[in-house]
């Protein structure tokens, strides 16, 4: 049949505004279980057809349509159109995943599904809620997750407890970053970036055999400028990059039977720290009239003690490195293999989180930290009607840091050193069964031992007039340990050829841990242990592919019963008073869904969607919100929060777009865009003089790329927050009284990126 221009334009809009409604009414996994733009074809195959995209995340290659987890797989060209350089955005890549910056430092936290949403920790010492993983390898110290970024073939977002085929427990999901590999034949390639604000990007990579039984890859980036903020007082400019990371892999076949894989990778960060924008005009200090607007600056006391001036910007200087070797040997009907890794990190960060250059809330961490891990598995290499795998897993992890602050309207500055060590055992066991035809039971396991213990906790402040000491905690250590299961039941059914259906129950643990942040209450107290919290997990899910497999339509929905919920709240000392801490709520629960639609409607044109659910709330949570001095002792006031919502936005929404036109025989021109939605975030913050929740926004990306026929590069022209959104990433105070203070994201952004691979 032939199509008329106009015709297929007109198709084309009726495409657009269909889908665009369509997915209100269809719950779905979420975006690229498939790879539309870089489909290739089998011969005699349609050439319009989504291409299966395959996944890892069960430590075996598989299509990700036949198994039976939510996930969102975000291919290495969807992040580069978005402009995602680093795992901050991943937030706007996948339904119902929050990535957030603790109070404005560069400690990031994840959330899935609502699970993390109150756990706002900036220090280092406590796991993440979400696991996250680079090749295998766990990051058990969130702040070891900013480098490492490049050179990746996909990344798989698990929403869900993960546990019993991962290194580490987690209640609310896991994140696999998956990097490319070293090649059997020579490419090479990278791309140059320039944008607004003076930001330059530059990648790159080569890869290819240097015998017949080696492999290596090299690949490298830096990132400089784009500081989008400025002082309001100097004009001078703030936010500025400076990063640069490298990556070296060799893969060696020793013998048809046994291979290696050494990955060793450095990255240094010496980019600008975080400022913070002054939201309320309350006091001496008027609100800014500038999103981009910052201020920092602290006192002289504490600039002296810290060796640094008053006026020195906030700034980070953050090296990582890291090697892992992956040992795989393979037995006539079993693999074995061997993951066995060290991760390093040394954190400076300087922040200005009052936003002011009265230095009320000036903080400096001085962090160390280091794991060593091992995994050991061994799995069948049968598919059906079975297969298993059994592992053992053991990581110890190490970290000395200090949390120093600025409190001026105090008039003190205050020092916190501590140091903690983790151990961590456990074994771990899953299988699949297809008992009958079409449906399969899968059964999981996993039984972990962890010892965390934290010494020589202290906090002291300092006057500003006369650098006095007052102890205000004295020196204190503790430990605390726990042995405990989670495991998994799941059936899958292959109801039809291109529909599979699952249903699970799982349930999964986290580690309990400490509060390490300065504290004006006693040692013992101050860092007294809160519980892990244990999650019990339902959840339906159907995955599908349509219309000659140009249409997947995926959707899930899931219920979650919460135990014992990590929540940063408040304890009372009666002779000091309320101090933050994290502690347990009892019982609580979340549901909701994610969905999916993933369309190729005409040859050229491809549009995704995706939508995120979630709501959820405390059913029993006596929290402490202050206290009051009644006879010279301070009692405890609390508040029955039963019944208040989960902090985690509502819905989260994407839509992404594209089309690719000949313009003749030598070019093709490729555009579109996305655009991502996140409804507000709830802030326990909240006090009755003002609300400390993040308003929803709407964020929308272009993207053009020039692509020749018969070469190997790209010309792309882009824009970011093209309708230059005002929205916060975070909200916060630090005296309630004076002033409010948030961190602005970026506004609009346009640039030229050239890019070519040879292959």
């Amino acid at each position: 049949m032939t199509i008329s221009a106009a015709s297929a334009l007109g198709s084309r809009s009726i495409a657009f505004a269909t889908l665009a409604g369509a997915l209100y009414f269809t719950t779905a996994l979420v975006r690229p279980a498939f790879a539309a733009d870089t489909a290739t074809p089998p011969s005699g195959a349609a050439v319009n057809q989504l291409k299966p995209v395959i996944v890892v995340a069960q430590h075996r290659r598989q299509n990700a349509q036949k198994v039976g987890i939510s996930m969102t797989i975000i291919s290495a060209k969807r992040l580069q159109e978005d402009g995602v350089r680093n795992v901050k955005g991943l937030e706007y890549e996948a339904p119902n995943l929050q990535v957030q910056s603790q109070f404005g430092t560069g400690q990031t936290s994840f959330a899935i599904r609502g699970v993390g949403t109150d756990f706002n920790d900036y220090a280092s010492n406590n796991a993440p809620v979400v696991g996250y993983y680079v090749d295998d390898v766990a990051y058990p110290v969130p702040a070891m997750t900013q480098g490492q970024f490049f050179d990746i073939n996909h990344i798989e977002v698990l929403r869900g407890p993960q546990g019993t085929l991962y290194g580490r427990n987690s209640t609310a999901g896991a994140i696999n970053v998956i990097t490319n590999k070293p090649t059997d034949h020579l490419t090479y390639g990278g791309s140059v970036e320039y944008g607004t604000y003076n930001n330059a990007l530059l990648q790159g990579y080569v890869s290819g055999p240097i015998s017949d039984t080696v492999r290596i890859r090299l690949a490298g980036e830096t990132n400089q400028g784009g500081g989008y903020q400025y002082n309001r007082v100097t004009d001078q400019p703030f936010g500025n990059n400076d990063t640069k990371n490298l990556r070296g892999e060799i893969a060696w076949d020793a013998t048809p039977n046994l291979n290696f894989l050494l990955n060793a990778h450095w990255g240094r960060d010496q980019s600008d720290g975080e400022a913070s924008s002054l939201l309320d005009p309350r006091g001496i200090y008027p609100a800014d009239s500038s999103p981009r607007a910052v201020g920092w600056g602290t006192t002289t006391a504490f600039a002296n003690y810290r060796g640094i001036s008053p006026d020195t910007k906030p700034y980070r200087d953050n090296q990582g490195w890291g090697t892992d070797l992956t040992t795989t040997y393979t037995l006539p009907v079993a693999r074995i293999t061997s993951v066995s890794s060290v991760e390093r990190l040394d954190r400076r960060e300087l922040d200005a989180l009052d936003g002011t250059d009265y230095g009320a809330a000036d903080v400096y961490f001085s962090t160390r930290a280091g794991a060593y891990a091992e995994d050991l598995r061994i799995a069948s290499l049968t598919e059906n009607p079975y297969n298993w795998l059994i592992g053992a897993y053991f990581s110890r992890e190490t970290l000395d840091e200090v949390y120093d602050s600025s409190f001026s309207g105090f008039g003190i500055y205050v020092h916190t050193p501590y140091t903690q060590s983790v151990e961590t055992k456990s074994l771990y066991a899953h299988a699949e069964y297809e008992f009958l035809p079409k449906l399969k039971l899968v059964l999981g396991g996993r039984i972990e031992n962890e010892h965390r213990k934290i010494n020589d906790f202290s906090t002291t402040a300092y006057l500003n007039t006369n650098n006095a000491a007052i102890p205000f905690s004295g020196v204190g250590s503790e430990s605390t340990y726990y042995t405990l299961p989670s495991w998994k039941a799941e059936l899958d059914y292959q109801l039809l050829p291109e529909s599979m259906l699952y249903a699970s129950v799982t349930a999964g643990i986290k580690s309990g841990g400490f509060t390490a942040v300065n504290a004006v209450v006693p040692a013992d107290l101050a860092i007294s242990p809160f519980k892990p919290e244990r999650l019990l997990a339902y959840e339906i899910g159907a995955k599908n592919e349509f219309l000659d497999n140009t249409l997947l339509v995926n959707a899930d929905a899931f219920y979650y019963d919460y135990h014992d919920q990590q929540v940063l709240g408040i304890i009372t000392d009666p002779t000091y008073g309320s101090v933050g801490h994290f502690v347990n709520a009892p019982k609580s629960h979340l549901y909701g869904g994610e969905g999916e639609v993933d369309w190729l409607p005409l040859p050229g044109l491809s549009i995704d969607q995706s939508l995120g659910l979630t709501a959820g709330a405390f059913d029993e949570f006596n929290d402490t919100v202050g206290s009051t001095l009644e006879n010279g002792v301070y009692v405890p006031v609390t508040e029955n929060l039963k019944g208040r919502g989960i902090g985690a936005p509502r819905y989260t929404y994407t839509l992404a777009a594209y089309e690719t036109l000949p313009i003749n025989e030598a070019y093709s021109v490729r555009f579109g865009g996305s655009f991502a939605y996140r409804d507000q975030y709830v802030s326990l913050l909240n006090t009755s003089t003002n609300s400390y929740n993040i308003k929803g926004y709407g964020l929308l990306n272009v993207d053009v790329d020039l692509l020749p026929t018969y070469h190997n590069w790209r010309l792309s022209v882009w824009g970011r927050n093209v309708l230059n959104r005002k929205y916060l990433l975070s909200n916060n105070y630090f005296d309630d009284s004076i002033y409010a203070v948030g961190v602005y994201g970026e506004p609009a952004t346009y640039g030229l990126r050239l890019s070519y691979d040879f292959k």
